[in-house]
């Protein structure tokens, strides 16, 4: 050791460790990039506009659906795994570890029987929305248990591979399955038959978490006497989901906003291109985001200030120069990449410019997003987000606007402003902390 009190060759191996999980991470971005532009122009070949639109609609309504019926638990789990890392009290953790699951599926279940019996009731749903929606609903429960067991994994170094899983193999499998059935001839196929793709792909993801985490999880995490109060941690689950679910549904508002208010599925099916390619930049927030959540759960348990910093600028190294050149080929090729769906969509060209615009901001910020979401301090921004967004999207009612372009200029810029009203809240949370409190960082 030098005089300084550092170590010039540990200092080198953490480098040398960065750098190969930056090259990693660019990795997973590039293919989880890519992935639903080829599932998307897959799926475009097998159905049509409106199919392809009521498709991708009820899948954001599910994915809406996942921070209702998940009750936020896979944060939570992450949280108290990690605080169980550092004290050595176990027993919460492993109480968490083995009810979690039950009360997920449980939720979700019960929140899929709602969400159809809602859309039942609507007079201008057809009997066919409704089956639809029903189907799409399958997929709830083995996405958010995904979602869980990822939070299980990911404190015991399992996060990039959980990632990994998480982001990667659903999309694959849907993939494979899809370009099976074109192989054979099959080019007509229906809403049910992608419906059950993307099941088949969460069921194959959920088993292959299931095996990454016996892998990396300690055995005394499995076994021994275990005890949860699972109402604190709903409690506390809720209190994140609110919030997260403003952004959640925000990313699928333009689609449902097209389907259900404007009840145009060939607009929705636009906007669904425009996104999926126009949001190429957000897999590598999305991937270096979740890779970085235990370190961000034990920085704020801890009340560090410098981690926090030190995690901020790692995030914004690693992912401003990927996005900001995946950017600009999406710009460059954006025709080619367009035909990929088919000549219908070529008039998705200034949507897709205004997705990307938003998803290249969004990307930068999603790091101060989560650690204010973290914070738990979060009331007064969540009002404020929920009350921009009814004024935004009613705004919007009220003016008669219908094009995909209007539609997605209003989803990206109610985005990009619940993201700062958040990120304000969670900086003044931070800065609240007494710098005397931190505790020394951790490795």
């Amino acid at each position: 050791m030098n005089a300084g009190g550092s170590d010039p060759n540990a200092s080198r191996t953490d480098r040398r460790s960065w750098f190969k999980g930056t090259a990693a991470l660019l990795m997973l971005a590039t293919v989880t990039s890519l992935l639903p532009m080829l599932v998307g122009a897959l799926l475009s070949d097998v159905l049509d506009p409106a199919e392809f639109g009521r498709l991708f609609g009820n899948l954001g309504l599910v994915f809406i659906a996942v921070f209702v019926g998940g009750f936020g638990l896979d944060k939570m789990v992450i949280k108290t795994i990690s605080e169980a890392r550092h004290t050595g009290h176990l027993e919460e953790a492993r109480g968490f570890r083995r009810t979690g699951p039950k009360v997920t599926i449980v939720s979700c279940v019960v929140t899929a029987i709602l969400f159809t019996l809602a859309l039942s009731f609507s007079p201008t749903a057809s009997r066919t929305d409704v089956i639809d929606l029903a189907a799409a609903m399958l997929v709830l429960p083995v996405q958010t248990l995904l979602r869980f067991l990822l939070g299980t994994t990911s404190p015991h170094g399992g996060a990039f591979a959980g990632v990994v899983i998480r982001d990667v193999v659903p999309g694959i499998v849907v993939s494979a399955i899809t370009a099976v059935f074109l192989v054979f001839g099959y080019h007509d196929l229906g809403v049910f038959h992608a419906v059950a793709a993307y099941l088949i792909g969460y069921v194959v993801a959920n088993v292959s978490m299931v095996v990454l985490r016996s892998r990396v999880e300690p055995q005394e995490f499995r076994t021994g006497p275990a005890s949860i109060a699972m109402r604190p941690q709903i409690a506390a689950g809720i209190e994140y989901s609110v919030n997260v679910l403003i952004f959640t549904v925000l990313a699928s508002s333009g689609m449902l906003y097209a389907q259900w208010v404007a009840n145009d599925d060939v607009t929705t099916a636009l906007i669904t291109a425009s996104l999926q390619i126009g949001s190429f930049a957000l897999p590598i927030g999305t991937a270096a985001k979740g890779i970085m959540m235990p370190k961000i759960g034990d920085a704020v348990a801890r009340k560090d200030r410098r981690a926090i910093r030190d995690i901020r600028r790692r995030y914004l190294a690693t992912v401003l120069p990927p996005v900001v050149t995946i950017a600009a080929l999406v710009l460059v090729f954006e025709e080619r990449i367009l035909l990929y769906y088919s000549k219908d969509y070529l008039t998705a060209d200034t949507p897709m410019k205004v997705a990307l615009i938003g998803s290249v901001i969004s990307s930068l910020l999603y790091i101060d997003t989560t650690i204010a979401q973290f914070t738990r301090n979060l009331r007064r921004s969540t009002v404020r987000s929920y009350a921009l967004v009814a004024v935004g999207w009613i705004g919007l009612w009220f003016t008669g606007q219908t094009s995909a372009t209007s539609i997605i200029m209003v989803q990206m810029t109610l985005t990009l402003g619940c993201e700062v009203i958040t990120i304000l809240q969670g900086r003044k949370a931070v800065r609240a902390w007494n710098r005397e409190e931190a505790s020394p960082s951790t490795s």
